[in-house]
């Protein structure tokens, strides 16, 4: 039994992972819950007794299942990404369907950087510039070499 070298162990969206594979290691991964592990406490005590006794817990876990997220999700950068976003808003108000943006870049299609040109542009035509800003960053952060780049630290510049 390794507890000692087990990482905090947390999905991408900051739920504990109460089972990486439904076998006899899941006594053993009860004892895998991060601080968040007190959070969930007893709902997660009671999944895993259902499953050892039951075969399968009552309810669905899904959301907390590690199966869900491809390779995306193991890097160390993206983890450490994640897991600063996670802590920094662990108060906040949370919305349905809200995106962490440390992933959205991973699973975005190419021309995701050009809308923040677009989104950036129509800003500025609104007259707001701290909005335009925002996005000409994002836009750098994402394609630094891209055809807007050149652009984007004028308008940043200037």
């Amino acid at each position: 039994m390794h507890i000692a070298a087990v990482v905090n162990c947390l999905t991408p969206e900051a739920h504990t992972r109460p089972a990486e594979r439904c076998s006899l290691v899941l006594v053993l991964i009860g004892f895998r819950f991060s601080i968040f592990g007190i959070v969930f406490g007893g709902g997660a005590g009671e999944a895993l007794a259902e499953w050892l006794v039951e075969g399968q817990p009552s309810e669905d876990l899904w959301e907390l299942d590690v199966r869900r997220f491809g390779p995306y999700a193991s890097p160390v950068p993206f983890v450490q990404a994640r897991a600063r976003e996670v802590y920094e808003r662990e108060y906040a108000v949370h919305y349905p369907l809200e995106e962490y943006r440390s992933a959205r870049p991973l699973k975005a299609d190419p021309l995701y950087a050009d809308t923040h040109v677009s989104v950036a542009l129509l800003y500025e035509k609104l007259g707001v510039r701290s909005k335009a800003l925002d996005h000409w960053r994002r836009y750098l952060q994402l394609d630094p070499a891209g055809l807007w780049a050149e652009i984007a630290h004028q308008r940043i510049e200037g």
